[in-house]
């Protein structure tokens, strides 16, 4: 059994062991009869006693009651020991008298620097730590300066990777396997630099990294640095405290929510996924064990960091002592494995869906083949209700590219949502679309009028011979889906008034007038009436009418893209030659 005593150093009480005590005093009273030579001396001693006494302290924050002769051996070898200063004096004074004349003729160069890791202030290897005394700034600045750039690189390159395959454009519901390396470039590159680079051992290897000269009083200084450096160190603190609980707070708010969604599809799969389990004939037992681990693992995950974030802020502000390296480490190696777990449970479960969507696709392929042998029409694959709209009404495509349907209901200039009208529609690309009727004419003047509506310029309504020679063409006006001339003429009647519109609003009850003011809550549809008059039919002929975006009625201006809409046509006799 060790006997304590009770020192006072630098006015401070501590309690220390025999042999501690012992080892502590004969280093105290080398490091005096040492530094007694050099000028200064006496005061870089004080400073190394004061640095002793601040070491101490930390461990008695740490819980040590007592302090040992391990303790006092590791603090030796972080200041140095008197070898350390010794052996500096020894390689000065070897210098020959012609490499002095030769310094003093001109300054001494800088010593140059060698990157180390920093023991002293380290968080887990001291990479970060020694970037900071090697190239300065604070080393909260540093860290969270990696934090900063590791999550720019994980989760601000885009976190859904599309393909195209066969003209099927799928995505990736889960970002973390289609990343490039490049992705987890920050962990990598630290990792790599803690295997490679040594970590200071002694204040000599500090002087190094800082490029610094290695002399006694540079060597005094760097062990009683860190005095001078206590405010700074406390302002960055306070700052490392406010940004842990900013941290924390959605670190909580995410673990309430992962908690929930587990416990959720846990007790009810069903309502949770069941639909969903079905169509993609995953097994809800799977479903229920995969989601339960995820789950678990990522609540692990989250509340890892949590608790960190929570002690971190508690330790700035003193509520608690800081964590050692080894709970640091442990911390750590615990936070890998869940996320290596959690991403191991997400690509198993990815290899389902790839495996359930391969099959669905071939699926799809077939039902596609079979629905396109049964549902193809001159050349043209319609739809049931476009079809039946186009047979019934005479209706004929003759030309349709980049279209995406060929006909539409829902915004009739009445409202009313069962009205079906020709209707073409292209989001990126620009569109073709061609759709004419036929109808036998006696000889005499006629008229062609449309209801019409369009977001973009060069759609025409056409009137053509037999044989196809153009009579007329007029352009759709360019409303959107709001306004309109017919809307305008209803709700603003003195200041429209065009020929057309009135004719073909006179043909209309009141109450279709009524819902036309008040289709789209009042404010129309952009539906307009345009008119093809003084067609001349000298023989009786056959006309061809339609709707098209044709170069021919363009100018040779390309198509564009966007949407556009067509219904009443009205082609009647106005007159006699």
């Amino acid at each position: 059994m060790k006997k304590n005593i009770t020192i006072n150093l630098c006015g401070r009480l501590y309690q220390i062991d025999e042999d501690a005590y012992e080892l502590l005093s004969r280093y105290i009273d080398t490091l005096r009869n040492y530094f007694r030579k050099q000028e200064g001396g006496e005061e870089i001693a004080n400073d190394i006693e004061d640095r002793i006494a601040e070491l101490f302290d930390e461990l008695k924050s740490q819980g040590i009651e007592a302090i040992t002769i391990e303790n006092v051996q590791e603090i030796v070898s972080r200041i140095g020991s008197v070898n350390d200063f010794s052996e500096n004096d020894e390689k000065e004074q070897d210098e020959t008298s012609e490499q002095q004349e030769k310094q003093q003729a001109k300054p001494r160069a800088t010593n140059t620097k060698k990157f180390y890791r920093d023991s002293q202030n380290k968080m887990l290897a001291g990479v970060l730590a020694g970037c900071s005394q090697y190239w300065g700034g604070s080393v909260n600045m540093w860290r969270w300066g990696f934090v900063g750039v590791t999550i720019l690189f994980m989760f601000m390159l885009p976190p859904f990777k599309y393909y195209a395959s066969d003209g099927y454009i799928s995505r990736t519901v889960f970002w973390w396997w289609n990343l490039d390396f490049i992705t987890f470039s920050p962990i990598i590159i630290y990792i790599v630099m803690a295997i490679l680079f040594p970590a200071t051992s002694t204040a000599e290897d500090v002087l190094k990294m800082k490029g610094k000269e290695v002399n006694p009083q540079n060597l005094g200084a760097e062990v009683t640095s860190n005095t001078a450096q206590n405010g700074a160190h406390e302002f960055w603190k306070a700052v490392t405290g406010v940004l842990s609980v900013c941290v924390s707070i959605p670190l909580a708010i995410a673990s309430v929510v992962t908690l929930c969604f587990t416990v959720a599809a846990v007790l009810a799969p069903r309502q949770v996924f069941g639909d969903w389990v079905i169509k993609n004939e995953i097994g809800l037992d799977k479903t229920v064990s995969l989601i339960a681990m995820g789950g678990i693992m990522l609540m692990v995950v989250v509340g890892i960091l949590l608790y960190c974030s929570i002690h971190s802020a508690a330790s700035s502000f003193g509520k608690t002592k800081p964590m050692g390296y080894k709970q640091r480490t442990m911390w750590f190696v615990l936070w890998a494995l869940s996320v290596a777990s959690f991403v191991g449970i997400v690509v198993k479960f990815n290899d389902w869906m790839d495996d359930f969507a391969g099959r669905n696709l071939e699926r799809s392929r077939a039902e596609e083949e079979v629905y396109n042998a049964t549902h193809t029409h001159d050349g043209i694959v319609y739809s049931d209700v476009d079809w039946e709209f186009f047979e019934k009404g005479g209706w004929t495509l003759t030309g349709v590219v980049n279209v995406d349907r060929y006909t539409y209901s829902g915004q009739y200039m009445t409202g009313d949502k069962d009205v079906r009208y020709l209707d073409a529609h292209s989001v990126y690309r620009p569109l073709l679309y061609t759709a004419e009727k036929t109808d036998s004419v006696q000889p005499g003047i006629y008229q062609l009028s449309a209801a019409v509506r369009s977001d973009n310029e060069n759609r025409y309504i056409y009137a053509k011979t037999e044989d196809y020679v153009i009579l007329r063409a007029v352009e759709i006006p360019v409303y959107g889906n709001k306004g309109g001339n017919i809307w305008e003429a209803l709700t603003r009647p003195q200041q429209y008034a065009k020929p057309i519109v009135k004719e073909r609003i006179e043909r209309l009850s009141d109450s279709d007038k009524r819902k036309i003011r008040n289709a789209n809550n009042g404010e129309g549809y952009g539906w307009s009436y345009i008119c093809l008059d003084s067609i001349k039919i000298y023989e009786p002929s056959v006309i061809r009418y339609g709707i098209s975006t044709d170069e021919r009625f363009t100018d040779d201006i390309a198509p564009t893209n966007g949407w556009f809409s067509a219904t009443d046509f009205l082609l009647e006799r106005i007159g006699d030659l």
